[in-house]
């Protein structure tokens, strides 16, 4: 049987009856307007014919199917390049150049501080004609930053200037990810039938969790390797590898997925007042975003500094590191799909709220893990990553109940910004809290405890604020739209 689609550009189909024939079957294609109907006979082998009825949209159609199979490889291979600048391996490589824990914690929070590169995008973003080739350059970039932040370490100067060397890739590094990530994420969802968004992030975010598992394991086992021959220098040159073929990959699939629909006219030429307008000016749009401050504050409260906590205090080998992240990885895996059907079935809203009740759940048992009891570590790291399953994308999707789906790319780009500028401030913040417990001999208040469990307890108020905050302010804010009234349109 021969399909036949709608224009992928949202044409409207002309009106009309059709028909194919091709070896035993015969189908009748009814063209209504906006939808495509297939009225659709089947001989089968005795000769009786079999009905099938068919309603088809863009989103059907090979090329929209074929992209989406491409965005979701090309997220993975992002992900495995963020898994190796990330928790136990970015603080080995920067206690090797001699920073410290404290310095350690608040460069690892960078990424939240990152997140300001979105607004350069706000004015940038609507005056793009070509946004794969922008999207695509900038973002290798990035990712290539990231590899050469691993060589730092061979580079012959004192250890301040490479602590300098080390900062500033970092930054340009999330430069080009974040400049470009709520392009790059319309981009990838404007293949997306918006009814099944939260089900389609759920299966992306399965692949890029699953696969994660095999490279963190084969990660940590062959940097201990090298760590027990005394050639720590041989594991930074194994992380820059890696990182080069990931990111060619990644490069691969951009440049292989198809290009973006054109704008809509109204919004490539408005101006920046009427964006703000439709942002920022909207009560509801508002309370999304602090929504999204507090639950990034109480994340980079105290996650940043866990990395160098299980090295030194925790005494965890990387292997031992990494096995926990991947039953964490597997317990995430496990929910994500039923978590999406969740979220599909009520709202971004209950999805969140779901996520951050797990969370704080994880910060209380963080705030008992010492090394007496470092095995609470495995529970505090099973709730925290199970917690991500209902955070992650249901705060960006939230996005589009209170905003016109016209200007999504320029509120995900001010939304994340306020959210990563509050993370950053509170990492420096309780980074300087963390120094003075430990300058004091790790006492706080005449007890005896590690600055890492006084920022566990710190990250579980703020995130009770959160939830207070969507269950008593955010769920009283009018929905501007639901992605259910444009799930079936072509044109």
């Amino acid at each position: 049987m021969n399909l036949v689609f709608p224009e992928p550009e949202h044409k409207k189909p002309a009106r009309g009856i059709r028909s194919t024939v091709s070896g035993v079957f015969r189908s009748f294609y009814l063209t209504l307007s906006r939808n495509v109907i297939i009225i659709a006979i089947e001989f089968d082998c005795f000769g009786i014919p079999i009905f099938f009825f068919k309603r088809l949209t863009m989103f059907d159609s090979p090329d929209y199917k074929r992209t989406r199979l491409l965005y979701k490889l090309e997220c993975t291979f992002e992900y495995f390049v963020a898994l190796l600048v990330a928790d136990s391996f970015l603080a080995r490589l920067l206690s090797r150049i001699g920073m410290s824990d404290v310095a350690t914690g608040v460069v690892s929070s960078f990424i939240s501080l990152t997140f300001l590169f979105q607004l350069l995008a706000v004015p940038v973003v609507r005056k793009i004609t070509n946004t794969k080739r922008f999207a695509v350059t900038i973002h290798l970039g990035g990712q290539l930053c990231f590899m050469l932040l691993y060589l730092v370490p061979f580079i012959s100067v004192p250890n301040e200037a490479k602590q300098f060397v080390a900062v500033v890739m970092i930054l340009v590094a999330y430069f080009g990810n974040y400049f470009v990530n709520s392009i790059i994420y319309r981009w990838g969802n404007s293949f997306v039938d918006p009814k099944h968004l939260a089900s389609f992030s759920s299966s992306k975010e399965l692949l890029s969790l699953l696969s994660g598992i095999t490279v963190q394991l084969l990660a940590g086992v062959i940097i201990d390797r090298f760590v027990d021959t005394g050639n720590i220098e041989g594991s930074f040159i194994f992380c820059a590898v890696s990182i080069f073929v990931f990111a060619a990959s990644d490069f691969v699939c951009l440049l292989m997925m198809k290009k973006e629909k054109a704008a809509v006219p109204d919004v490539a030429h408005a101006g920046f007042g009427e964006v703000i307008r439709n942002t920022v000016g909207r009560r509801s749009f508002r309370s999304v975003v602090l929504l999204s401050c507090l639950v990034k504050s109480s994340i980079y409260a105290s996650v940043g500094f866990l990395g160098i906590y299980k090295i030194k205090e925790l005494a965890l080998t990387m292997t031992s590191t990494q096995i926990i992240n991947i039953i964490c990885l597997l317990g995430r895996s496990a929910i994500s799909i039923p978590f999406g059907k969740y979220t599909d079935r009520t709202s971004y809203r209950n999805g969140a709220e779901t996520g951050i009740l797990i969370m704080i759940a994880g910060y209380i048992f963080l705030m008992f893990v010492s090394p007496g009891t470092r095995w609470l570590i495995i529970a505090y790291s099973m709730m925290y990553h199970i917690s991500l399953a209902g955070t992650n994308s249901n705060l960006l999707n939230l996005t589009y109940d209170y905003v016109d789906r016209k200007y999504f790319a320029e509120a995900f780009a001010i939304k994340n910004a306020a959210a990563g500028l509050c993370g950053f401030l509170v990492s420096v913040a309780c980074g300087s809290l963390l120094a003075h417990i430990q300058e004091n001999g790790n006492v706080f208040l005449g007890i005896h405890v590690y600055g890492q469990q006084v920022l566990a307890t710190i990250s579980a108020i703020i995130g009770v604020m959160a939830f207070l905050y969507s269950k008593l302010i955010l769920s009283k804010q009018p929905l501007l739209s639901r992605p259910e009234d444009e799930a079936d349109t072509v044109s």
